[in-house]
């Protein structure tokens, strides 16, 4: 199975340790796509020679239309100013699903650690792709999602990052988002970047729902079946913190922590606490 992996120049040293401990997945990973912005190439390019299972893609390849009219860039920076990036990291890990080359594929962040060894067809149960499933907590986004999708929102909200997606579900989302027009045609860019307060996971997951194909695709389970020690709030150094020890402890919770970038402990240190635990 394939992976994605949107990074921006500043979030470089953190994806590397995410990369590295892809290593830990021993049986069943695919390419893993590593998107970066056009102006970023060069600093990029030395990732090829430590990870041979990458292949790198310049953002303005996945976006359609992007190079000629930077739709989401100008809504967003005069509608939700700050949150550009943010969105287009979205829209990048939705229209990988034109590039991919697997049925289903895996979408990760640059804060997200494999910590478990592992088989792809771990994240599988009875060849359907787990998902997080939980009572709704956002429920703006799938709010917003739906009234995007003239669909009737979603009772229960889904797991965000990492997440598996199913691809041909993800072409027809863009489809149908794009007014029945290819997933290569800009419109669905358009349509999603003059609405803001979305998510890639409430769209994906109110799509698939109303399809009547949720069940077919994906087996819910619950946060400790698939997420292990993870940082979402404030980090404070000491006893009762987040702990690598904790996290890479033998099989007793799920294959990934997720240490938050804006939360977590300082790039250097966390550097120092992951750096024995990870495959070099």
């Amino acid at each position: 199975m394939d992976a994605v992996l949107p990074v921006s120049r500043g979030d470089l040293r953190r994806a590397k340790l995410c990369l590295r401990s892809l290593r830990n997945v021993y049986e069943g990973l695919g390419t893993v796509w590593v998107i970066h912005e056009d102006v970023d190439s060069e600093a990029f390019a030395e990732l090829s020679n430590t990870f041979d299972f990458l292949r790198l893609v310049r953002s303005s390849d996945v976006i359609p239309g992007r190079g000629n009219a930077p739709i989401l860039h100008r809504v967003a920076q005069i509608v939700h100013a700050g949150c550009v990036g943010w969105y287009r990291q979205q829209m990048i890990k939705l229209a990988m699903a034109r590039m991919v080359e697997t049925p289903f594929y895996l979408l990760l962040d640059a804060d997200v650690v494999c910590t478990q060894k592992m088989r792809i067809s771990d994240l599988f149960e009875d060849g359907k792709a787990m998902a997080v499933r939980h009572e709704m907590l956002h429920p703006t986004w799938y709010r917003i999602s739906a009234a995007l999708l003239s669909l009737p929102p979603l009772v229960d909200e889904f797991g965000v990052t990492p997440v598996v997606l199913h691809t041909s579900t993800c072409l027809d989302l863009l489809r149908h988002l794009g007014g029945g027009r290819d997933p290569d045609d800009p419109r669905w860019v358009a349509r999603l970047g003059r609405t803001l307060g979305w998510t890639e996971y409430s769209l994906y997951y109110t799509f698939l729902s109303h399809r009547g194909r949720l069940d077919e695709l994906h087996s819910g389970v619950s946060y400790k079946r698939w997420f292990g020690p993870s940082v979402w709030r404030s980090w404070h150094p000491g006893e009762g913190s987040w702990s690598p020890e904790a996290a890479f402890a033998e099989r007793n919770h799920g294959w990934f922590s997720v240490v938050s970038s804006r939360c977590g402990p300082p790039l250097e240190i966390l550097e120092e606490m992951l750096d024995p635990y990870l495959p070099q």
